[in-house]
């Protein structure tokens, strides 16, 4: 009696193991894995260009506030553009004194 439950419970496990390979195979459940994996990389590198660009949009903020409180800054970045500065030039603004204080600073 026991013999013969051996064999139906191998039997069984057969037919489990071959339905649940059919199915995998019929399914491409292996495929969908690997397409499953490609998309996580693809948003971790997605995230990180986020994250990159964000830290850009910062500095560019503030570069644009420095822009607006200063004159020198607004001159400084147009030379840059303008490329009238060259590697490794030092700009130096300077403004005129005033006519009332001159001599007295001697």
């Amino acid at each position: 009696m026991q013999n013969r439950g051996r064999k139906w419970y191998w039997l069984t496990l057969v037919a489990v193991v071959a339905v649940s390979v059919a199915y995998a195979l019929h399914n491409d459940v292996y495929g969908r894995y690997l397409k499953q994996e490609r998309a996580q990389r693809e948003i971790a590198t997605r995230r990180a260009t986020v994250q990159a660009k964000e830290i850009e949009r910062n500095r560019a903020q503030k570069r644009v506030e420095g822009l607006v409180k200063s004159s020198l800054e607004i001159e400084t970045a147009i030379r840059e553009r303008k490329r009238f500065v060259r590697e490794g030039e030092v700009v130096y603004h300077l403004e005129e004194m005033p006519v009332d204080n001159i001599g007295q600073n001697e």
